[in-house]
């Protein structure tokens, strides 16, 4: 088992190691013990799930909470009215606890999602340093990348913008990154002597999705472009000029 496939089984992993007995998770496990980059991703990621289920502990319904409504109810209510009464109120003050639990969590894992200029910097810093041209398809047809992706769960099969899929393609690959998965397809647009790759995520796993209108820049030697479209955010890298890079793109 490879590093890369290690890290897609682990960020499936149950909170507190429910499933770590299962033969394949073991095995994902003891890749990350002899891998530091990936036992200090594993940690981080132990981290958050315990800051999770801490967040959800904090907003339990406390014990004597229905004794207290029952009690404060028999001292208000004619006898009549006690039983019906009761039952409506406990279910509201259970749905309304529930309800602030489940606000708090959506609240701390909004903080706690990564920021579009996070998700630029770590898919520069795998590109430049982890990506090694260790493509998961090798594959110069546009056409059968995006059918390969679409065969793929976790995959984004995207339509490639512009001229590119006029051009060819290097092959592509799917990254596993923060819970969820990046894929990355490298094009050779029409008459260009220098690539253009694209990485694309769920926006749904980014704090905020990228911008409607492409974004221009560069960190790490490279241009940079981001943008949405759909429920997907995309970055553009390449050594291209951005105006060039934006002329393909736009095609």
């Amino acid at each position: 088992m490879t590093a890369e496939e290690a890290k897609m089984l682990l960020s499936v992993r149950r909170p507190g190691g429910a499933d770590d007995h299962a033969p394949e998770m073991a095995e994902a496990l003891a890749v990350a013990a002899g891998n530091p980059e990936l036992a200090a991703w594993l940690a981080e990621e132990e981290a958050f799930d315990a800051a999770v289920t801490g967040r959800l502990r904090e907003h339990e319904v406390p014990t004597e909470l229905r004794a207290r409504i029952l009690a404060g109810m028999n001292a208000s209510l004619p006898p009549a009215s006690r039983k019906v009464t009761r039952r409506v109120f406990w279910w509201s003050a259970a749905a309304a606890a529930a309800a602030a639990a489940v606000g708090g969590l959506f609240q701390f894992l909004g903080k706690n999602q990564p920021q579009l200029a996070q998700f630029r910097t770590e898919m520069l810093d795998f590109f430049n340093h982890r990506f090694a041209d260790q493509f998961d398809l090798v594959e110069p047809d546009p056409a059968v990348i995006r059918k390969w992706l679409q065969s793929r769960p976790d995959a984004i099969a995207f339509q490639a913008p512009g001229n590119l899929p006029e051009g060819k393609t290097l092959g592509c690959k799917i990254i596993p990154w923060r819970k969820t998965g990046v894929t990355l397809v490298c094009f050779m647009p029409p008459g260009s002597p220098r690539p253009i790759h694209i990485f694309a995520v769920r926006s749904a796993a980014l704090a905020a999705p990228g911008p409607a209108v492409r974004e221009f820049g560069s960190e790490a030697g490279w241009n940079t472009a981001l943008w949405s479209g759909g429920d997907h955010t995309f970055m553009a890298i390449s050594k291209l000029d951005a105006e060039t890079v934006n002329r393909h793109l736009q095609a």
